[in-house]
């Protein structure tokens, strides 16, 4: 089974999210900002499998976030920016380290495609182009 790492401070947007993964089967961990998650990475004894990432939230938004991981914690890990959809934001992802991108409020089909891509269930994970 897969592990997610969901991380967005919005409660509603983050519990859809967690609700959702669930009933796909994978594992799910959260976590309300960037800070919150950089800790829980930097612990960890195993990384998630993806990374789900707001772009904007206080504390540590996620551009600086997927930087951190990137440079201290794993150039491997898909992340996944969930944007409001303007092209400097899918700019910003990318240039942060992101693998890819989710337009807020986003439809559920087409996040199970994106999860699909990004998770392999025979031999890990490989890197989705855009």
């Amino acid at each position: 089974m897969a592990t997610i790492l969901v991380v967005d401070d919005d409660e509603k947007t983050r519990l859809d999210l967690e609700n959702f993964l669930n009933s796909k089967n994978y594992s799910i961990i959260s976590a309300i900002n960037g800070k919150q998650a950089i800790n829980f990475l930097k612990k960890a004894t195993k990384l998630p499998d993806l990374i789900l990432l707001d772009a904007v939230m206080a504390e540590l938004d996620g551009y600086s976030a997927c930087k951190i991981i990137r440079k201290e914690i794993s150039q491997s890990v898909p992340i996944v920016f969930l944007i409001m959809g303007d092209g400097k934001s899918f700019a910003a992802g990318l240039s942060a380290g992101g693998n890819g991108f989710l337009v807020k409020p986003f439809d559920y089909a087409k996040l199970e495609e994106t999860l699909k891509k990004l998770i392999l269930p025979s031999n890990g994970i490989k890197k989705m182009k855009f």
